[in-house]
């Protein structure tokens, strides 16, 4: 029932049907949570409950509910964390970031995008890198901080180029 339902929310959410999607998590969540012992579910690894609360916080934003989408995605950056993925950890900071901004909660807004950027330097570059350049690019510019703008545009303009990414250089531009 887990494979099924995570299947159905990953298809719904790629086709924007996001009430839908977050109907298929939340069932998913729900699963996972009357297990006394995750580990005991047939094909469950210490990673889908991350991306299930990931994607459950996607859907959930995606309709407006940003409260709870917020808190999916603390949670899952607490999980992704847990596991010692850094770059997911990091992807999950941008997002948050730029939720938080949204709610008007610009000091833990800038906390996460530190936080994210700091454990990415050293990293090859990725999609994620890009993602919170992205969220940085975003919030700067609402800042009106010229001098931050351009210093964010200069290392996305760079990691565009190292990425050979179609949708990191249209982004750039």
């Amino acid at each position: 029932a887990l494979a099924v339902l995570m299947a159905a929310g990953e298809k719904a959410l790629g086709l924007y049907a996001n009430e839908e999607a977050a109907r298929h998590y939340m069932a998913a969540l729900a699963i996972v949570r009357r297990q006394p012992n995750a580990a005991g579910l047939a094909r469950f690894d210490e990673t889908h409950l991350p991306l299930l609360l990931e994607r459950l916080g996607e859907a959930l934003h995606r309709i407006g509910a940003h409260g709870p989408a917020v808190a999916r995605w603390n949670e899952a950056l607490c999980e992704w964390e847990r596991t010692g993925d850094i770059v997911a950890a990091s992807r999950l900071r941008g997002k948050l970031a730029l939720a938080e901004w949204d709610q008007g909660r610009f000091d833990i807004a800038g906390k996460h995008l530190s936080a994210g950027l700091a454990v990415m330097v050293g990293q090859e570059p990725c999609q994620e890198l890009a993602d919170l350049l992205f969220a940085r690019l975003s919030i700067v510019s609402r800042l009106r901080d010229v001098a931050g703008l351009a210093d964010t545009a200069t290392q996305f303009l760079s990691l565009a180029v190292r990425l050979v990414s179609p949708r990191v250089e249209a982004e750039a531009n």
